[in-house]
């Protein structure tokens, strides 16, 4: 869906930092009316505004009550501007306004210890969005608190944009390269990456969302710790929340990724030892468009040219 620019009320800047600023949506008669955000985006490398696309791409697709969709995009140059790879593009996203990110929420002082339903209320929406976005053979790559948004209600969704998510090919080199080139936080880094040769089959690169995730929620458990181990994480997460919450994490914390669970797999085994989240409807939600579908459109992104 193309954004209207006109619709951006540019002159109240609701967000600044590195990656770029994020002004009101004021379209009077569209749906989202001010629910809705415009983030725009400074790029100079014609790679970088590729990802975006693909980003774009998969947020249009991805229709799921865990995962922030896109709702339109635009771009400040025309297509002939658009290939001068020593250019600067300005690339524009529409998404529902939401307030606060966990980065910014765990940057809190004064934040205590999380209730223990909470934890594994948000932990089980967000393998349910991982669940959803493997059957669509995308791996996120990049699960970390500055992706992950709150709603009023405290409730967690995941952003797509911005994430470098993949769509993996049927070529494993170009699913490897892809794999290898994503830049993550040391402490996010599944120890696989080290070795390419670990890369034998497709299920092991939707091992790298499984160790991203197991990284988050231990950090999220714990607000007073700044440990880079990740052993002591989970000796603290069991003295406060069970041995039942720290397993599943260790689990997911493997260092083979052969024997890490699938991300189908965690959500089972948290519906099973947590009863408390019932029949939940987050696992119950398919995409309009089949796999392969979703594969071509990112391929057609650069035909445009």
């Amino acid at each position: 869906m193309k954004l209207n620019l006109k619709k951006v009320d540019f002159s109240h800047t609701l967000e600044k930092n590195l990656s770029g600023c994020v002004y009101p949506y004021k379209g009077k008669n569209d749906p989202q009316g001010e629910k809705a955000v415009v983030k725009c985006i400074t790029l100079k490398k014609y790679s970088d505004l590729m990802q975006c696309f693909s980003d774009v791409i998969v947020g249009f697709d991805c229709k799921h009550s865990s995962i922030i969709p896109i709702l339109g995009y635009n771009i400040s140059q025309n297509n002939q501007e658009m290939m001068n790879d020593d250019g600067e593009f300005r690339f524009f996203i529409k998404m529902p306004r939401i307030e606060q990110n966990l980065f910014d929420y765990m940057k809190n002082p004064s934040r205590t210890n999380e209730e223990f339903e909470s934890i594994v209320k948000n932990f089980f929406s967000l393998v349910c969005g991982l669940e959803y976005l493997h059957s669509r053979k995308i791996v996120h790559r990049n699960i970390k608190p500055s992706n992950i948004f709150i709603e009023v209600e405290g409730n967690f969704k995941l952003s797509i944009f911005g994430s470098a998510s993949v769509v993996l090919k049927e070529d494993k080199n170009d699913n490897l390269n892809e794999m290898l080139n994503c830049q993550m936080a040391p402490k996010y880094h599944p120890p696989e990456l080290q070795n390419p040769s670990n890369y034998k089959n497709e299920e092991i690169f939707y091992k790298v969302d499984v160790w991203n995730l197991a990284c988050l929620i231990s950090e999220f458990c714990l607000p007073k710790t700044q440990n880079e181990e990740l052993e002591k994480d989970l000796f603290l997460i069991e003295q406060e929340y069970g041995k039942t919450l720290a397993n599943i994490i260790k689990n997911m914390l493997k260092h083979d990724p052969n024997e890490r669970p699938s991300i189908s797999d965690v959500r089972k085994e948290l519906e099973e030892k947590f009863e408390f989240l019932g029949n939940n409807p987050l696992k119950n939600k398919n995409a309009n468009s089949n796999p392969k579908d979703l594969l071509s459109a990112v391929n057609h992104q650069v035909k445009f040219k």
